[in-house]
């Protein structure tokens, strides 16, 4: 579908930041890879509709803009629906149960921590890493929350990248302690990994059970 295609932006402004614009456009495997991915799509697109005749005008009215520039199914929401449902509990009543356990403010908490640890880190790979990660929360935010329709599971995407940042920051943070204390012992540094790992899994873990 279309939101396979809303990661392009982001590596748009990825490449454009690390300086990479020309270098990609003189790939071969660039326009390899793209010619790769518009004969599967459109062949899919095409075979679907050989076989279930009206599929791509449903698509058409469905994803490619009508779901976007319209609400459907009365899945109108304000354009701050996602940034509120990150930091606050879902509102929906009829499936309470579910929603209002998907609290994300303490990991949004540590978020900034971790990037800073990150970023004042010497480990490019993981600089660059994170650089992505945000670009790519920022965009897929933007485009989500503009749209018409809005939906809860839409922000989906974006939890693997933040999931991503935190755990390069408790790395960063891991290796910090290490170094600043001076552990050379192995029992102490399992003791203090066995601390991080144990404070980051009690909250959710707790909510779980």
């Amino acid at each position: 579908g279309i939101a396979g295609l809303f990661a392009f932006p982001a590596l748009f402004i990825y490449t454009l930041i690390l300086k990479k614009l020309k270098m990609l456009f003189f790939s071969r495997t660039f326009y390899l890879s793209v010619l790769g991915v518009l004969f599967f799509s459109a062949g899919y697109y095409l075979l679907r509709e050989y076989y279930d005749p009206g599929y791509i005008k449903s698509i058409a009215a469905g994803e490619w803009g009508g779901r976007y520039l319209n609400t459907l199914d009365r899945n109108g929401a304000e354009t701050t629906f996602y940034i509120k449902n990150l930091c606050l509990k879902y509102d929906f009543p009829e499936i309470n149960l579910f929603l209002n356990e998907r609290i994300y403010q303490l990991w949004l908490i540590l978020l900034p921590v971790c990037i800073t640890f990150i970023f004042l880190s010497k480990d490019k790979l993981m600089r660059e890493l994170t650089l992505l990660s945000i670009i790519f929360i920022t965009v897929h935010l933007l485009i989500i929350s503009f749209a018409q329709t809005k939906l809860y599971w839409y922000d989906a995407p974006i939890f693997p990248f933040v999931a991503l940042i935190l755990a390069m920051g408790f790395v960063q943070i891991y290796q910090r302690i290490i170094v600043y204390f001076k552990l050379k012992e192995k029992v102490l540094r399992h003791f203090i990994f066995g601390i991080l790992v144990f404070g980051i899994v009690f909250v959710p873990y707790k909510q779980v059970i």
